[in-house]
């Protein structure tokens, strides 16, 4: 074998840092398939429905609902995507769907935005959200004030193999209601590997670790 050849396959073995910065340029690029791990975003439902002073959605029968499973990079993520030219989007049954992510809209809009830079057929992106999310055990939380600290120990006291860093806590996602704040917990946010394990957030936006106290209104 040629030398120049040798010490190439031996840097590519033994240098996973190479490997993982190229691989970030990719996903930087929005390219399908290409991504470090995925964040299961998580709406509270209820108060998702109080800030918009909504009663009728289906929504606001439930405790949480799924927002999207979103494809990360280590910084950042990937976002409309388009898919390779020998896939085509596969039938989904909507139905079995809407009863964790209860909204049309936004299973076309978590599909287009977000699913398609999974790099999987769209079948196969929703089963893989909804195993994700029915494999978790969430509390239900009573109203109050909490601290950042003391949510996510109510999180991780239902889920044991759950760590705080496999753990992020948004406060400012809803923001255009009527009675939107800044400091009530509006999703919860669990990061998996692409096997299906937890795994860090390496990308957080913190908005509620920020807060002294995190309101929870309904």
């Amino acid at each position: 074998m040629h030398r120049a050849l040798i010490v190439f396959l031996l840097f590519a073995v033994v240098s996973p840092i190479w490997a993982i910065g190229h691989n970030e340029q990719q996903c930087d690029a929005h390219i399908a398939g290409t991504f470090s791990y995925y964040k299961l975003a998580i709406s509270r439902s209820k108060e998702w429905c109080y800030s918009k002073n909504k009663t009728g959605d289906a929504q606001c029968n439930l405790e949480y609902s799924v927002h999207g499973l979103w494809p990360q990079c280590d910084s950042g993520y990937p976002a409309d995507c388009k898919l390779p030219s020998s896939q085509s989007e596969d039938a989904i049954d909507t139905a079995q769907i809407m009863d964790i992510m209860p909204s049309k809209y936004l299973i076309k809009h978590e599909w287009e935005k977000h699913g398609r830079c999974a790099g999987v057929k769209r079948s196969q992106y929703f089963q893989t959200l909804k195993s994700y999310y029915q494999g978790l055990h969430l509390p239900v939380l009573r109203r109050g004030s909490y601290t950042h600290r003391q949510l996510i120990s109510l999180i991780i006291a239902q889920q044991p193999r759950l760590r705080a860093e496999h753990i992020e806590l948004a406060c400012d996602e809803e923001m255009r209601g009527p009675r939107a704040s800044a400091t009530t917990l509006d999703e919860i946010r669990i990061c998996f590997n692409r096997s299906g394990q937890f795994t860090a957030c390496t990308e957080k936006e913190n908005s509620c670790s920020k807060l002294n106290k995190i309101e929870v209104r309904n």
